[in-house]
């Protein structure tokens, strides 16, 4: 038996997770103990620690990893403040759908899960879906004037 099978088994065994299938997903675990374990093959390296402050999502061609810790203090994070179809552009589909929401009456676009703001829509954080976000995404998208408001600092 080579070192590099060994050793991903003792990763394995010591982080707590079996691997994972196209239809599985890793829930959160907790490691408590500290150091560096690592394991490598010809092809492959892992290697993890306890402790550390930064977070990141290393990734090749076919492999991503999320690592870090998981955000429970809930931090205010608003990306999508007017972006009401979540694909980072503000454009005429953006103006369109707050324009069914402020006047239609569709279904306001929810907000994202650590914003204080209930809704993508509320462009100005005056917790209302109306003309004023209106006028404020029109600017946005067509003026090159971000007039959206970051519900964070409110």
């Amino acid at each position: 038996m080579s070192l590099c099978p060994l050793a991903c088994l003792v990763l394995i065994l010591l982080i707590g997770i079996t691997p994972v299938h196209a239809t599985q997903n890793l829930n959160r675990s907790t490691v408590a103990s500290g150091g560096t374990v690592s394991a490598q093959s010809a092809t492959h390296r892992v290697s993890g620690t306890v402790g550390q402050i930064a977070s990141g999502r290393p990734q090749s061609a076919t492999n991503t990893v999320s690592e870090g810790f998981w955000n429970t203090q809930q931090t205010c994070d608003c990306p999508h403040v007017g972006d009401l179809d979540t694909n980072s552009v503000i454009d005429i589909l953006d103006v369109i759908a707050i324009v069914n929401s402020a006047f239609r009456g569709a279904p306001v676009s929810p907000g994202d899960p650590f914003c204080p703001s209930a809704t993508r829509a509320d462009v100005n954080c005056d917790e209302l879906v109306d003309i004023l976000d209106v006028i404020a995404l029109v600017n946005t998208a067509f003026r090159n004037i971000d007039s959206r408001c970051n519900p964070c600092e409110q």
